[in-house]
């Protein structure tokens, strides 16, 4: 359940020649009628990406099975000369946002401004949250992102999702 109506916003991932994602296009926002409103979990909704009850008569398994561990519990660690990344692998979304420039797990050992920046950028993409930044200090990199939630297409390998939850979400 949606409470409160943060935007619902259709991106789709934009992919370079390569297969590799670059960029978020937005594609427009779902107009939310009442609140709290039921996004649909079992992907055979006519009203997607709105519940419109089509679970009941297939068989989706709803059973909540994730687990409420801390993020960085499991995750590995990547200690760069400037910026340290941690990398939980479970929370893998699939989104290839990490893999541009040689990948994030190249790029944390370089210290050159565009390394750095691409790092920070690459976490930032990350529509999980698998991919945490820290500089020297302890200090979270992350991007303040207005509340909304992502409907992510990937037209490059023909899938919908995962969700984007931003903003604190």
């Amino acid at each position: 359940m949606l409470y409160g109506a943060p935007p619902v916003v259709k991106q789709t991932i934009i992919v370079d020649e390569e297969g590799i994602s670059i960029e978020y296009a937005n594609e427009g926002v779902f107009e939310i009628k009442t609140s709290p409103v039921a996004l649909c979990r079992c992907g055979n909704s006519k009203n997607s990406p709105f519940c419109d009850g089509s679970h009941i008569n297939s068989k989706f398994d709803g059973t909540l099975k994730a687990e409420f561990n801390d993020i960085l519990d499991k995750a590995q660690k990547y200690e760069g000369p400037t910026l340290t990344l941690f990398d939980n692998e479970k929370y893998c979304a699939f989104a290839r946002f990490c893999d541009a420039n040689s990948g994030i797990w190249e790029l944390i050992f370089k210290d050159d401004d565009f390394s750095i920046s691409e790092v920070k950028r690459q976490a930032d993409m990350c529509p999980s949250g698998r991919l945490i930044v820290f500089d020297k200090q302890g200090n979270l990199i992350e991007t303040k992102l207005e509340k909304s939630i992502g409907i992510l297409e990937d037209t490059n390998l023909r899938i919908s999702g995962p969700l984007w939850l931003k903003g604190g979400i």
